[in-house]
This record gives structure tokens, sequence and C-alpha cells, in this order.
């Protein structure tokens, strides 16, 4: 894999403010510098829209397409990456939670590879609220 490919750059901050997280044992404050926040109101309001769109025929269309897209998107931008112990993996005879700190847009990327190359084909994602207010 190319160095930097899955770090983008202005990073030094966020590595700089998970440094102090971790010196704190503050595991699961925001470390990104322009992440939103939202009052309870707000975080209600974001996930009631959400959960409305949800039922949505276009929803489900857009979703499926997105879907099919980043997958396409994924298998290209990962072809040198090698992915290590896809037999545990495999292993796994129920469901499994994999976690990401999501510190790239494309560190998800080597997540799905490794899902595909384990025979899985289908990823669920759980996202934070704040999330659900950004952009793309």
């Amino acid at each position: 894999m190319k160095s930097g490919k899955f770090v983008g750059p202005d990073r030094a901050a966020v590595i700089e403010n998970i440094r102090r997280a971790v010196a704190a044992k503050a595991f699961n404050v925001k470390v990104e510098e322009h992440d939103p926040t939202f009052s309870e109101a707000q975080e209600t309001a974001i996930i009631d829209h959400y959960l409305h769109q949800r039922q949505r025929w276009t929803f489900r269309v857009k979703t499926l397409i997105c879907r099919l897209l980043v997958n396409a998107y994924a298998v290209r931008v990962t072809s040198d990456v090698e992915v290590v112990g896809v037999e545990k993996i495999r292993a796994i005879k129920s469901g499994g939670v994999i976690t990401s700190n999501h510190f790239s847009p494309f560190e998800n990327m080597a997540i799905r590879k490794a899902v595909r190359l384990a025979g899985r084909h289908r990823m669920y994602i759980v996202s934070q609220d704040t999330n659900l207010a950004m952009k793309g």
C-alpha cells in the first residue's frame, strides 16, 4: 500500500487531539477539529428526519446505488492493500461488529475489502448522529 494513502492532509491537529484523549482515558470524546455539535432538540430532530427518510422508496434506491458504487470504488482503491487474518473473519459463524475511528474517508475501504475477502457481502453501518449533519 502506498504510504499515506489512507491518511489525508491536515491531520496533525487530530492526531494531537487523539493523543490527549488517550492520555486522559477519554476514549469517546470527539477529536475532529470541526465536528458538529447538537443540542438535545437538534439531535432528536436530525434522527427523526433520518428515520422518516429511511421509510421512503427513494432512500432505498439511493442506498442501493450508493452501496454498489462504493463497493466498486473500494475494490479499485484497495487493490494494493494486503489483508491479514481473513481466515479469522471467515471463522465467525454469527454476526460481528467491526469498529473504525474513521480517521480517513478511505479507512473504511480497507474494512470493506477484508469483509469481501472473507465472503461476507453486506455490511450494516452504525453512525454517530453528528455524521448525519455532515455534507456528502
